[in-house]
């Protein structure tokens, strides 16, 4: 189940079956795979507590966060600039599942930076998630006041510090035939 995101009222809770995409925003947008409502809610209040100039879009399904991304991709609408996946969906498998397929080379939306979020942190989830195509690892923070600081350095990193491509870049182009699962079955996310 997709639950509504707190910033965007109008938009129901989506079931399953129905269509992923948030309602209009105008502002560059985040895409937010959690699977915890407390730890979105965390999230959520965070980035506008600290990086206000994006729109966050929350999906708590895995699958339902890549029929997004497939729906951006055929319908040429935009593309979130930053994805923030966290990695227990709740499930290790499941997260790297997800990153794998976000980042299969002969998808489009490949090229999207991915910042895998988890509590934990081993080596060797670490070195998978970057094996996976991570670009960045965070382990969550644990305070209010963490989620602050950490959000605050984000930002100044990922917005005002590294040079993404322009987003026009990863705009889909025309094609006769659609590449890959139709949008209602992407993934095999168990």
């Amino acid at each position: 189940m997709i639950y509504p995101s707190p910033t965007l009222p109008q938009q129901p809770v989506a079931k399953a079956s129905s269509n992923p995409m948030p309602a209009e925003v105008s502002k560059p947008t985040i895409l937010v795979i959690e699977d915890n409502t407390d730890q979105w809610f965390i999230i959520r209040w965070a980035l506008n507590e600290r990086f206000s100039e994006v729109e966050p879009i929350w999906f708590a399904d895995p699958a339902q966060a890549i029929i997004y991304l497939e729906t951006c991709l055929e319908q040429s609408l935009d593309f979130p600039h930053l994805i923030l996946l966290d990695l227990y969906l709740p499930r290790e498998e499941i997260g790297l599942k997800t990153l794998h397929l976000m980042k299969k080379p002969e998808k489009l939306y490949s090229e999207l930076p991915v910042v895998v979020l988890s509590q934990f942190g081993s080596s060797d989830t670490i070195n998978a998630c970057y094996a996976g195509g991570a670009n960045s690892y965070l382990t969550k923070p644990l305070t209010p006041v963490d989620w602050l600081n950490c959000f605050a350095l984000f930002r100044a990193y990922w917005w005002h510090r590294v040079d993404l491509p322009a987003i026009e870049q990863w705009a889909p182009k025309p094609r006769d035939q659609p590449s890959g699962p139709a949008p209602g079955s992407p993934s095999g996310l168990a």
